[in-house]
């Protein structure tokens, strides 16, 4: 079955692989479903022209990324020298100002020389400072390089394998399809299973590339996020601030929090992707299933008049492959080519690939009332239908007889439809009976075959030329101002599909009035179907009407100077476009975008999908785009009561409230909520106003222009004081020191309260450290905990507020825990500051929420950071950590006991390995960062200062993290993850043990090889040597003398044992009889007493006796007649013994063979016996049949006279017969067969 879609009239089934997976919940119990479409998922399955195209286009911008990488790559390895020649040079300029001449006396040396020595030195510093700013690391080529091996690399693998499929599969389905009508159709069917199977790999692969590309550009768009936020944290430094670095951080922030967010978005959809994937796989294959009766193979059983008798489907639209017969070349030649045909609202049409094969193009659109169609039974392929119109004649091949049916059946209910919907609305639709020519030059045909060009009306010279011939750009060109950046460059949306000309068609659909029907414009963006448009059919006035279809085929809309009137702003055009691409139909006319903003909305409390919000003046549209799940909403602002915004961790958070009772949240990174929510409120108070009073479209604008201008006024003048706030030359700190330091106890032994797991000095002052560790823009200090995730860098903190009590300073955080892989979980941290001498001794405690494993006792894990100060430059730090257990530990039972101390052990070398591996990397790495001159105001600068807030005043983020930890009292730990940990836990110890053998052995090998010398080598050499050649020397011999005395045993042993030979000997009894009697050899047989004892002894006569004794009986009686019998006669007994058997073997074979003979004379005697039963029983069945049987034609006397002489005839025939029967009898129980006849 060719690759297709049938779907009903505005039907949306084509939208089946739709994954209902986001559910917006509210506080009530009001629900609403959120559909996704796997836009990709479907062209894949369908290997569609926007796939391919897609594919291809994508394929270029990945290995033109590829190429940037290694450029980067390539100049990132000459910058350091190239870079270091720039500062020597500078060096050598500056060093010119402290000439050595002007010390002898020209100059004055009191101030003008210390002038210049002071402002080469500052210069120097200066620009010490500012080199910072360019400096590359290993960690930004590492970077690199893992996105080309572990990113590029298996994707350019996987291409190789999707290209290889692919040809294997077009050629094969052109090789299937090109097979004459001739063949036997049984051959045809085991073709068509072979082609299903190619096709099954082919639609594997495609679902896999159109994965791994998804997963390729999230994998990128995270190594440039990190790159970016390399070369920002690695090279702006703490003395280089402007307003624009400041806001630069504080932006970069926002996209890293916003990136977190998408991954776990990604995450929750991972599995709706698969079973989407699964399912768009599974239900392809079994549609594209040949069918296995060998008439469906058959086209020589297809009868024209009776083709579509039993076809009872009815489908009112049809998409798919169809192979298009057609010429091309000088000279011209015959050629069959694939083209993607569609029927829709009346309408029929080809999609074709560009020639660069990175965009999809069209041809004309022929309404199907000027189409004749009809089966061509006279062509030489199979499943051949000619469709033929007043300038054309195509012919079409299908691939299977159900898909020319069906294609058929199609074109014949459209029709039906049309023609009874023109007599109901007396003919006011006549679009089925028109050609349209593509709108737009730049998406028509460019293919070169004969039937292409006739399809493809390209600069008529009719009406309607003067619009139809016109390119895109002289669409835009009447508005210049705004063309001067370019337009289709500041089309910035993820579209559904990505084509080389997918920003053109979002521009070019701004013109064009809604419609269903395919075109090039909408395949380039959202695929061979308009999914969007089938997505929104769900929406009653989503529909277009056949007037707006009928236009949308003749005509665009307006221009831009035409459609926008002239205060509108251009910043938001591209965005209006944008908006009118996506939702088409649902946008009414003259409804204009006033806002735009990105984010992620949180339909529920799984789910966070990345998408666009645009606000006109009547409705709210939402467009949703994660990992290519699509989704379309909107909301009249009618149905709207109101919005609430406020900042919450790195993100502003805005709420949309419904009339019922449902809340849609949003994170907003890079855009302002309160800004957002002001234009949002300012809407909304417009649109209840009663209609006279309602601010028109001009005056909104101006109201949103006066929002923003004082918006940025505000964060404009926030951002001034705390840039000069937080940049004076002095920063203050901000932690609140006790006013008397001597009543402070400088106290660094804990070890009988709680555990020592870190203790190391540092080349940084105290109070740098302590800015390190937890100012406000550090996330290191809670990541010696266990189970709190490593990798979080970005925690939302709350400000340090004073305990009046205690007057210790407190906060509180957030952080995610990784006790699951797919279950996050989040703890609170406390972080307490005890004590404080500025700048000599800081002693903070930092502690978890409860924790609760299976069978034990809840649990807490608790740090004390101690830092003091040995001298300016180096100061100590000291980390201890215990475990403190809900209860008293004495009325804990033995098992409870037992766990606890398990657990005890594991939490500290859970932090001892985590301060060992991650706090002191970044601790020393900080160190490097910050430098060696002016390290305190540095620390200060890059970690944050130590904010505090009052609690009276402003509770904040803290407060509510309180209130959350006291809903949240206990963490539970499954025992999956107890057991994960004892397993890492044993693993590390043996690798532990492992790696200091291993060590060990080395150091020793090691030393050994650096005291010997080379004689002593070669000695030991030689002993080894000679050590090897006499073990190998004594093992042969030994063998030798093994192998030798086995052979004399086994000799004596076949001496001492005869061996039996299984023979059969035939022996005359006269022989026996002669000796027995003695007549003729005794002279007195009866008396004779030596005669008698030669009878007992003779061999002949005590024959059998001899076979029946056994081995040893014999053994006996032969040693013995050995021992009797003379040297001479012993041996002549043997030979007379021997030469009797073999006259007894001889006279067995010659019997042998005289049977034989017999046998064979016997069954020359049967046959010929057999051979003349048979013939005369064939005589006497012609007497029988053909004389006795025509009796009735002789007179009556000579019947008589035959009668009478016929008697002995039959008794002769009778007995062969029985002689006959008794032959079958005896061959059968002799064995043998019944012999043929001669």
């Amino acid at each position: 079955m060719s690759p297709s879609i049938r779907t009903s009239d505005h039907d949306a089934s084509s939208t089946s692989n739709q994954v209902a997976t986001a559910v917006a919940h509210s506080k009530k119990t009001t629900t609403k479903s959120l559909k996704l479409i796997s836009v990709s998922f479907k062209e894949a399955a369908l290997d569609s022209p926007t796939f391919r195209a897609s594919m291809n286009h994508l394929n270029n911008q990945i290995e033109k990324f590829e190429q940037w990488l290694d450029g980067l790559l390539k100049l990132a390895s000459k910058y350091p020298q190239r870079f270091q020649e720039f500062k020597e040079f500078l060096n050598v300029v500056l060093d010119q100002l402290r000439a050595n001449f002007l010390n002898d006396g020209l100059v004055d040396q009191d101030y003008t020389m210390p002038m210049l020595v002071y402002t080469s030195i500052g210069l120097k510093e200066s620009l010490e400072e500012i080199f910072k700013l360019f400096g590359v690391t290993n960690d930004i080529e590492a970077l690199l390089m893992n996105v080309l091996k572990k990113d590029i690399k298996p994707y350019k693998d996987l291409r190789k394998i999707y290209e290889t499929i692919q040809n294997k599969y077009d050629l094969f389905l052109s090789r299937y399809n090109s097979q004459p009508k001739t063949k036997e159709p049984s051959a045809l069917r085991e073709d068509a299973f072979q082609l299903s199977e190619i096709r099954k790999q082919y639609i594997h692969v495609c679902l896999d590339i159109s994965v791994a590309i998804s997963n390729l550009s999230k994998n990128i768009n995270f190594m440039l996020v990190d790159l970016s936020d390399l070369i920002w944290k690695e090279n702006i430094n703490v003395n280089v601030h402007t307003k624009q670095s400041d806001q630069f951080r504080f932006k970069t922030k926002r996209i890293k929090m916003f990136y977190k967010s998408f991954d776990f978005s990604v995450k929750t959809l991972s599995k709706d992707m698969d079973a989407s994937r699964k399912q768009t796989e599974e239900s392809t294959i079994k549609q594209f299933e040949p069918s296995r009766q060998l008439s469906d193979h058959d086209s020589t059983l297809i009868n024209s008049s009776t083709l579509l008798d039993n076809f009872s489907e009815v489908t009112y639209e049809k998409h798919g492959w169809l192979f298009m017969k057609t010429s091309t070349g000088k000279p011209v030649r015959q050629v069959w080519v694939r083209r993607w045909v569609f029927i829709k609202d009346g309408i029929f049409g080809l999609l074709v690939l560009s020639p660069s094969k990175t965009f999809v193009q069209e041809t004309d659109k022929i309404g199907v009332l000027l189409c004749n169609i009809r089966y061509c039974p006279d062509e030489e392929r199979r499943f051949c239908f000619e469709l033929k119109t007043i300038e054309s004649s195509i012919i079409f091949q299908a691939e299977t007889l159900y898909e020319l049916k069906s294609w058929l059946k199609c074109f014949k209910v459209v029709k039906e439809k049309i023609l009874s919907e023109q007599t109901q609305a007396n003919g006011n639709d006549d679009s089925a009976f028109g050609r349209y020519p593509p709108l737009l030059n730049e998406f028509a045909s460019t293919a070169n075959t004969s039937i292409d060009m006739e399809l493809t009306t390209i600069n008529q010279e009719n009406s309607m030329s003067s619009i139809i011939q016109n390119h895109l750009s002289q669409y835009v060109t009447k508005d210049s101002e705004f063309l001067t950046d370019g337009l289709t460059a500041r089309i910035l949306l993820n579209t559904p599909t990505v084509t080389q000309l997918t920003k053109e068609a979002v521009v070019s659909n701004s013109f064009l009035s809604p419609t269903t029907i395919p075109s090039a414009i909408t395949a380039n963006i959202w695929g061979s179907v308009n999914w969007g448009m089938y997505y929104l059919l769900n929406e009653p006035e989503a529909i277009p009407s056949k007037e707006t279809q009928q236009k949308w085929l003749i005509e665009p809309k307006k221009s831009f100077s035409e459609r926008y009137p002239s205060y509108y702003p251009n910043y938001l055009k591209p965005f209006d476009v944008q908006l009118k691409s996506l939702f088409e139909s649902v946008v009414v006319p003259n409804e204009h975008l006033l806002l735009e903003f990105r984010s992620i909305w949180l339909p529920n409390s799984k789910q966070e999908l990345s998408g666009r919000c645009f606000v006109t003046e009547k409705n709210v549209y939402f467009y949703m785009n994660s990992m290519n799940f699509i989704s379309l909403l909107f909301k009249p602002l009618s149905e709207i009561v109101s919005f609430e915004s406020y900042e919450d961790e790195f993100c502003d958070v805005l709420k949309v409230y419904e009339i019922s009772g449902l809340t849609i949240r949003a994170k907003l990174f890079l855009d302002s909520g309160k800004l957002i929510k002001d234009q949002f409120s300012a809407l909304i108070k417009n649109k209840i106003l009663e209609p006279s009073k309602q601010k028109n479209l001009k005056e909104l604008i101006e109201e949103f222009e006066n929002i923003r201008i004082s918006h940025e006024l505000q964060e404009k003048e926030r951002n001034e004081n705390s840039f000069k706030e937080r940049h004076k030359k002095i920063i203050p700190s901000f932690v609140k020191s006790i006013d008397d330091d001597s009543q402070v106890q400088m106290k660094t032994n804990y070890k009988n309260e709680m555990t020592l797991i870190w203790d190391k000095i540092y080349e940084i002052p105290s109070k740098a450290l302590f800015h390190f560790l937890l100012g406000d823009d550090s996330f290191v200090l809670q990541k010696i905990l266990p189970f709190i995730d490593m990798r979080n860098e970005n925690i939302p903190m709350s400000l340090w507020r004073l305990n009046k009590n205690t007057h210790h300073l407190l906060r509180s955080f957030k952080t995610d825990t990784i006790l699951d892989d797919y279950e996050f979980q989040t703890t609170i941290i406390n972080q307490t500051i005890e004590d404080v001498i500025n700048s000599k001794y800081y002693n903070i405690i930092q502690e978890t929420q409860f924790f609760k494993f299976p069978c034990s006792t809840a649990f807490k894990v608790q740090t004390r950071i101690v830092i003091y100060s040995l001298n300016v430059k180096n100061c100590k730090l000291l980390i201890y950590t215990k475990v403190d257990y809900l209860g008293d530990n004495k009325n804990f039972n033995f098992i409870c006991k037992c766990i606890n101390f398990v657990n005890n052990k594991i939490m500290i070398a859970t932090s001892r390995i985590k301060t060992e591996k991650k706090l002191d990397k970044d601790i020393n790495e900080a160190i490097r960062i910050i430098g060696s001159h002016g390290k305190v105001v540095k620390a200060i600068r890059l970690f944050g200062q130590i904010s505090q807030v009052d609690d009276e005043t402003n509770p904040g983020l803290a407060d509510k993290i309180q209130r959350e930890r006291k809903n949240q009292d206990l963490i539970y730990v499954r025992w999956s993850v107890v057991a994960g940990a004892s397993l890492r836990k044993s693993l590390s110890t043996f690798f532990y043990i492992v790696k200091t053998l291993f060590i060990i052995l080395l150091s020793l090998f090691t030393t050994f090889l650096k005291g010997i010398r080379l004689h002593w080598v070669l000695v030991m050499l030689l002993g080894l040597s000679t050590f090897y050649n006499v073990y190998i020397s004594v093992r042969t011999t030994t063998s030798y003398w093994t192998v030798r005395e086995v052979g004399k045993m086994m000799d004596q042993y076949t001496l001492q044992r005869t061996s039996n030979i299984m023979q059969r000997a035939i022996y005359l009894k006269d022989i026996e009889d002669l000796i027995s009697n003695g007549e003729t050899m005794s002279y007195n047989n009866s008396e004779s007493q030596c005669f008698h004892k030669f009878k007992n002894n003779s061999f002949i006569l005590n024959l059998n006796e001899n076979f029946v004794n056994d081995d040893n009986t014999n053994s006996q009686k032969h040693n013995q007649m050995q021992a009797a019998a003379p040297d001479n006669s012993y041996k002549t007994i043997e030979n007379l013994k021997k030469t009797f058997i073999e006259l007894g073997l001889k006279r067995n074979e010659l019997l042998v063979n005289l049977k034989i003979i017999n046998k064979a004379e016997e069954e020359l005697a049967y046959g010929e016996w057999k051979n003349w039963i048979l013939n005369e029983v064939k005589r006497c069945h012609f007497v029988k049949d053909e004389i006795l049987g025509n009796t009735a034609a002789l007179k009556d006397d000579a019947v008589r006279e035959m009668l009478a002489n016929t008697e002995s005839l039959i008794e002769y025939c009778n007995s062969c017969d029985q002689e006959l029967q008794h032959s079958y009898l005896l061959g059968t129980a002799g064995g043998r067969a019944p012999a043929a006849s001669v």
